[in-house]
């Protein structure tokens, strides 16, 4: 079996929504927030944060990040439309400094192809060239899902990338099965993270249903 040929293999993850009830309610309640990651990161290996807490414009979300972020967890950010790829650029190669190889990918939901471009220009004279680059998104329709959006990798093979994705509340597992199942047939290749707007505590019943469906 090639690289492009490799089986589909989905990696559910979290969205970080430091401060939403989704996020908060799945950690003990005197958890310090700079402790969140750690805790996170003790059942979850990948996590994005999204362009709302992009650590340029929000500060540490979750104390310094060398202290917060634990050498098991891959971090994926989302990147807001208002930074330009040298401001951001710049953001990315700070955190990767504090942060290592902890810092994975980052997510471009502008659909021009041409500012993607630009952004994988900028990372790769700061040095980043080993960061993924998804991008441009691309909106699709899936079952359960009030948005769905197919970040394709820039570099590598056709059909693989990642899925940022905003669940309907209070999916039950049959429901959960048709996200899945739908995400099947989307098709892709190779392991693809699923980030979902949804409590942490539904992954792991998410990593099961991907498991009986053979795409874990």
């Amino acid at each position: 079996m090639t690289q492009t040929e490799q089986a589909l293999q989905l990696l559910p993850a979290a969205v970080a929504e430091a401060g939403e009830a989704l996020w908060e309610t799945y950690f003990p309640a005197d958890l310090p927030q700079d402790w969140q990651l750690a805790f996170y990161a003790h059942s979850h290996r990948r996590l994005l944060l999204p362009a709302r807490l992009w650590p340029g414009t929000a500060g540490a979300a979750f104390g310094p990040w060398d202290e917060a972020v634990p050498a098991t967890l891959r971090l994926s950010l989302e990147w807001p439309g208002q930074v330009s790829p040298e401001e951001g650029a710049a953001v990315c190669r700070a955190l990767a400094a504090e942060i290592g190889e902890c810092l994975e990918a980052v997510l471009v939901p502008a659909a021009d192809p041409a500012t993607v471009d630009a952004i994988d220009s900028a990372l790769r004279a700061a040095g980043l060239e080993r960061l993924r680059i998804g991008g441009p998104a691309q909106a699709r329709p899936l079952a359960h899902a009030r948005e769905a959006r197919f970040h394709p990798f820039a570099a590598g093979p056709d059909g693989h990338g990642a899925w940022v994705i905003d669940p309907e509340p209070g999916l039950d597992p049959a429901a959960w099965r048709e996200l899945v199942e739908a995400l099947l047939a989307a098709g892709g290749h190779g392991p693809t993270p699923v980030f979902l707007r949804t409590q942490p505590e539904r992954l792991a019943d998410l990593r099961t249903i991907i498991r009986l469906l053979g795409a874990a």
